[in-house]
């Protein structure tokens, strides 16, 4: 090993010694390219091999460059243009039913989280309050609890449920269904 790549390679481990983020995947590439290896063998694709490489590769860095519009739209808080360009982006989604101007678009983003994800509890808090709303106290209920059980310590929950509760048992109250309502 040349002296130059010596240096590299006692640099590197001195400071693996001393980083407690262990950086050591970046380690590993420094060492690999501080060692010589006189023996590599050069290996040429032809042909349909050449092709299909070439097609992964494209294909990778067209999903590489779709996902990181989507990123970028988030992060420049475009949360609605992040959901529309990659549909599968939670914290976008969970930002849009905080900040959406619709309730349409709000529990449609709920709807789509809960389908994926069952500990989403702003996702679920707003599946209880549409269930609600459209008078399927049992699944306000059922929303309600499982929201309240991914968040446990979260009194915001806990008084989002109370207040749909007591709006149940007022609906039902003033429909005539009190036994009903005694099952919230």
């Amino acid at each position: 090993i040349k002296i130059e790549n010596r240096i590299i390679l006692i640099v590197a481990a001195l400071h693996s010694l001393f980083d407690w983020s262990l950086q050591f995947g970046v380690i590993l590439f420094i060492v690999v390219l501080a060692t010589e290896n006189k023996r590599v063998k050069e290996v040429k694709f032809a042909g349909k091999v050449r092709a299909a490489a070439c097609g992964i590769a494209a294909l990778a860095c067209a999903v590489s460059l779709w996902l990181s519009i989507a990123t970028f739209m988030e992060y420049t808080g475009n949360f609605s243009t992040a959901v529309n360009v990659y549909p599968y982006l939670t914290t976008s989604q969970m930002r849009v039913i905080n900040e959406a101007g619709s309730d349409k678009e709000r529990y449609e983003a709920a709807e789509s989280i809960c389908r994926r994800n069952d500990y989403c509890t702003i996702a679920l808090q707003a599946m209880a309050e549409k269930s609600a709303r459209k008078g399927n106290f049992e699944k306000m209920a059922e929303y309600g609890e499982k929201a309240i059980e991914s968040a446990r310590y979260n009194t915001t929950g806990y008084e989002l449920y109370l207040y749909l509760l007591s709006y149940g048992v007022e609906t039902c109250g003033q429909q005539g269904k009190q036994d009903e309502a005694l099952g919230y």
